[in-house]
């Protein structure tokens, strides 16, 4: 079940130093990523200053692996609050490459979590893709959450009219840091229910992760009888190894059925609030708004 999005589950005011446009298109494709950064981010961020700005182009998995890996190295060396753009093809399981190589979302949910860690979890990612529907729809809760949000089109979108919502997003971004008004623009004349290109935040998309973990018509809403299976299940979610669970074991045990203690374990470590404490107050939504009342 999708988690119904409240306008407050986001923050309107972003903090951001460094902008990435990393683009991966067949030859002859619109560079819709390359011109955006060209035109507009560049520009403005060579008169303005305060902001970095590079693009990228990646042919294959090897290239964009090292890519994000060089991102997530300069980030945490210089304390970077980095937002990345994404230009790939995608669907609903997977996206391509320049080289054709097809990828799972999930192949780059372990290397985005890296840059979010360093970031201290203030990795902003934007997509021409489907991609915050689709990633959140596949990232179990074993994984840290792979950015504080993600911003992407609902449905796929002409190149040309992506341009133009893109400009005008990142301009009221660069000039305002506000997310709420820069969506707002790219959502012309649209009621916030009606929005086609949307921010799908970290907490929404543990939301939709931790239903999907407790969700099991055959069973009760304690998982059933089966300790093993819970085991199996929340050793990950919570990073543990799933051979030396002794504790986990008595843990279930005494909190057999209890869905909000584990909502609460889990949640903060994919929040990763078990690093960075002093992001509690960003995320409010609760159990009952994510799972309903018990």
């Amino acid at each position: 079940m999708t988690v119904s999005l409240p306008r407050i589950s986001f923050p309107s005011s972003t903090a951001f130093d460094s902008i990435y446009v990393i683009e991966s298109l067949e030859p002859g494709a619109p560079r819709t990523g390359r011109d955006i950064h060209d035109n507009f981010l560049f520009p403005w961020a060579s008169e303005e200053g305060g902001t970095e700005t590079a693009y990228r182009f990646v042919n294959d998995s090897s290239e964009l692996f090292g890519l994000l890996a060089s991102i997530r190295d300069h980030t945490e060396k210089h304390g970077r609050a980095p937002i990345l753009q994404f230009d790939f093809h995608g669907n609903e399981s997977h996206f391509s490459l320049a080289s054709n190589e097809t990828l799972a979302w999930q192949d780059l949910a372990n290397p985005l979590a890296a840059i979010n860690r360093a970031s201290r979890f203030n990795l902003l990612i934007i997509s021409s893709a489907c991609f915050g529907y689709y990633l959140g729809r596949v990232v179990p809760l074993g994984l840290r959450a792979p950015a504080w949000g993600i911003v992407g089109p609902k449905k796929g979108i002409k190149s040309d009219v992506l341009y133009s919502r893109l400009e005008s997003f990142y301009r009221v971004l660069l000039e305002k840091r506000d997310l709420t008004e820069a969506l707002e623009r790219i959502n012309p004349s649209l009621p916030y229910d009606r929005w086609t290109i949307n921010v799908v935040p970290a907490e929404v998309l543990f939301c939709q992760a931790f239903r999907r973990l407790i969700s099991n018509p055959s069973k009760s809403a304690a998982y059933g009888p089966n300790v093993n299976e819970m085991v199996a299940k929340f050793a990950p979610a919570l990073g543990m190894d799933v051979t030396k669970t002794a504790a986990l074991r008595d843990m279930i045990v005494s909190r057999f059925g209890d869905n909000r203690f584990w909502f609460e374990q889990t949640r903060r470590r994919y929040l990763m609030l078990d690093l960075f404490a002093e992001n509690e107050s960003r995320f409010n939504l609760t159990y009952d708004q994510c799972c309903g009342a018990a």
